[in-house]
């Protein structure tokens, strides 16, 4: 409070003397605001001209309110007079990149246009006004496919689900008690929660909810179960019996019963016999079995086979599915002649089967009570090192069975009917079916591995997409198993294929970190699953990673500021080890890149991780094509022009292309398969040969296995699929064919 002093000076004016007060300079007052700051919430949604609440100022009189400035957008307004702050705009907080505190600097000035200024705060509160929404269009019932026998946690579906409200949590729940299948409550993965039999039932029909807490919606989904061929079942186990060599030729010895569990197969029943691991030919064995029956009876006279007979019988259905079983027949010898004591005093010629009493017998000098007593315990002590000798016999069948798994049996050049097509890769998808990715075509080219039919599917686009050499280089299987991403070579669209509705799309992905001073404008060659269920392209001549968000239906390049060398042919499909990490193999580079892709991880996140400096190889180009995970967590590269298979080893971080040595010539092999085995096969390119590489003893063997005569030494191959126990290759970039290389390994 200023206080005031009035002093009076004398003034003479002519002869009069006037007394005037004297009255200082006053300091005007600012206004005052009542707290020193001011926060109010606000839930987002209400409607514009809603009051958020009220600021008041004191001292001097008429004072007045304005909003000098807001962050970050201009939301409300301020009543001049009373200072009620207004919603002037609706704010959702589910927009992206909305802010959820606002700013305001509001000022009060009074009549002496003093003024005085606050920060005032708004809380935007979220609230539950969204529902869930699918991520993709699904029809009323999703239809799927799944095989009988499946394994358990094998997931079936992935129910992509999400929601504008930010802070809500979606769980899903199934009603699904009756059936083999679950749902993930927190992820929405619909997986083989207990063993499917087709004969129990063929067919499931059960809902799916997901909800956030207030709102849940809903998602039919019919299941029907493939019937798939079960190997025949013995209902005789491993048996053993005893025959004398007298009995006779054509005498059923044994009845070998198996059941199908299909119900609908013809059974058919084969016998053979194993001697030193070898199997005997069917002419030389004593014992024979009704193919349609089971019966086991003598084929051949048994007077000169007496002894162990360990015959193997294997029962197999009309679709080539088998079991086997262990039969042991011990073929006796004849009993000896006895001279026996009679109670008269004779002398009787007999056998011990004659014998009516208790006299001491001779055979051939030899006390027959004693004998047999012996040769009884002796017969037993037989019997258990028999019953061992069988179990360490099927062991070795066993053993002889896995081995056999590494032979490839037949290799052909299959005329698919159907039209000639290109491909960088196939991808196998969950109905069975091979998706071959094109290089060129307005089509894909779909094969059917049972029927050796292909088909093809047209590529949808609203664009005019120019002739381009090679459109895709390579493909990416989703996580459930069922939507294709092609990975774009020279096109600017990355490729997407429903293979349960058979639709495609096409997507672009237009960004100018991508492209390269090459006048091929080459991007990304293949790509890669991570972890985290995102698709990452391997950069070829691009100057970044793709980044594929199925989920988000996204796209991104990591690094952002774009990285990576400006080199051509850099690096040719990738491999994602068991530790989440990529390996790129190096076309041309000297360098592996690598990155990370552990779940939940970010653009941000892959970038830090991005290597392509501690892994070095050596100066070439074209030296490796494609990759392999082996059974032993290393990551093998396919030799195109080195001579030497790549080895990465993730656990320990190191690199080998010295070890493992090939041939020499260009252009060998171009992308691999793992087989049944657990060998490596690279896929004929120029060569003439299927490469095997033997992990386990870091060997190769590319002169035994050659492709059909006829076929030259121009590309014919690039990459190929495992279905079950029989390897397909795809046509190479270089022709349009049918002709799929196929080769079959002996189970």
């Amino acid at each position: 409070m200023v206080q005031q002093y009035c002093l009076f000076l004398p003034i003479l004016l002519s002869n009069v003397v006037l007394l005037l007060p004297f009255l200082p300079q006053v300091t005007a007052q600012a206004p005052q605001f009542l707290q020193r700051n001011y926060t109010f919430a606000l839930e987002e949604g209400v409607a514009t001209g809603t009051i958020v609440g009220n600021i008041i100022a004191s001292g001097p009189p008429n004072i007045t309110y304005t909003i000098a400035h807001q962050e970050p957008s201009r939301s409300f307004n301020i009543d001049a007079i009373s200072g009620t702050i207004i919603l002037e705009d609706s704010i959702d907080a589910d927009q992206r990149g909305v802010e959820l505190t606002r700013t305001l600097a509001c000022v009060a000035t009074g009549s002496n246009n003093e003024t005085a200024t606050i920060v005032v705060t708004v809380q935007i509160i979220p609230v539950n006004d969204n529902a869930p929404q699918p991520q993709l269009a699904y029809d009323d019932v999703v239809h799927l496919n799944v095989a009988e026998n499946s394994p358990l946690g094998l997931v079936i579906f992935i129910w992509q689900v999400s929601d504008q409200d930010k802070e809500d949590v979606i769980s899903f729940t199934a009603d699904s008690a009756d059936t083999p299948f679950a749902i993930s409550n927190a992820t929405g993965e619909v997986f083989v929660s207990d063993p499917i039999d087709f004969e129990v039932k063929p067919q499931y029909l059960f809902a799916l909810h997901a909800t956030d807490g207030f709102f849940t919606i809903r998602q039919q989904l019919r299941v029907d179960i493939v019937d798939v061929n079960e190997p025949p079942k013995f209902v005789t186990s491993s048996s053993s019996l005893e025959l004398r060599f007298s009995t006779p030729v054509g005498d059923p010895v044994f009845q070998a019963a198996a059941v199908d569990p299909d119900n609908s197969q013809t059974l058919s029943y084969s016998i053979s016999s194993m001697e030193g691991g070898i199997e005997k030919p069917v002419d030389e064995l004593h014992f024979g079995i009704d193919a349609e029956l089971g019966n086991v009876f003598v084929a051949r006279s048994l007077k000169q086979a007496i002894g162990t007979h360990i015959l193997r019988i294997r029962v197999t259905d009309s679709a080539g599915a088998s079991a086997t079983s262990l039969l042991t027949i011990y073929v006796t010898s004849p009993p000896d002649i006895v001279l026996k004591h009679a109670q008269n005093g004779s002398i009787v010629i007999g056998t011990p089967n004659s014998i009516d009493d208790h006299v001491d017998m001779l055979v051939n000098g030899v006390k027959v009570e004693e004998t047999l007593s012996l040769l009884t315990r002796t017969i037993e002590q037989q019997s258990k090192a028999i019953e061992e000798q069988n179990h360490h016999i099927e062991q070795q069948v066993s053993a002889m069975e896995k081995v056999q798994c590494s032979i490839v049996t037949k290799i052909s050049t299959t005329d698919f009917s159907g039209d000639a097509f290109r491909s960088a890769e196939g991808i196998r998808a969950s109905n069975g079916r091979i998706y071959a990715i094109p290089l060129n075509s307005t089509s894909v080219a779909v094969i059917n591995p049972q029927t050796s039919m292909i088909t093809t599917m047209p590529i949808h686009t609203e664009d005019v997409i120019p002739p381009l050499l090679y459109s895709w280089g390579g493909g990416v299987l989703s996580r459930n198993k069922h939507i294709i991403f092609g990975i774009p070579l020279q096109n600017e669209h990355v490729l997407v294929i429903d293979t349960l509705r058979d639709v495609t799309a096409m997507v672009i992905v237009n960004d100018p970190i991508a492209l390269t001073p090459n006048a091929n404008n080459y991007r990304w060659a293949g790509g890669v699953l991570g972890d985290d269920d995102r698709v990452y392209g391997v950069p070829y001549d691009a100057r970044a990673i793709l980044v594929v968000d199925p989920f988000n239906s996204t796209f991104s390049l990591t690094p952002a500021d774009a990285l990576l060398p400006i080199e051509a042919e850099k690096w040719v499909w990738g491999v994602k080890a068991r530790n989440g990490n990529v390996y790129c193999i190096p076309h041309s580079s000297t360098a592996i890149l690598m990155f990370s892709t552990n779940t939940n991880s970010t653009d941000a996140d892959v970038q830090d991780t991005v290597d392509f400096t501690s892994l070095t190889t050596t100066v070439g180009t074209k030296k490796w094509q494609g990759g392999v995970l082996g059974v032993n967590g290393k990551v093998y590269g396919i030799p195109h022009f080195h001579t030497h298979v790549l080895v990465i080893d993730p656990t320990v971080h190191t690199v080998d292309f010295t070890t493992i040595r090939t041939t020499s010539s260009d252009g060998k092999w171009r992308g691999g398969v793992l087989s049944p085995h657990g060998r490596i096969i690279g896929i004929p390119y120029n060569s003439q040969h299927l490469l095997i590489v033997d992990t386990a003893s870091n060997t190769t063997d590319f002169t035994s296995y050659q492709i059909p005569v006829g076929m030259d030494s121009s590309p014919k191959w690039s990459n190929g699929v495992m279905v079950g126990n029989s390897l397909f290759g795809m046509p190479s970039y270089d022709k349009e064919s049918n002709k799929i290389l196929h080769a079959k390994f002996l189970c």
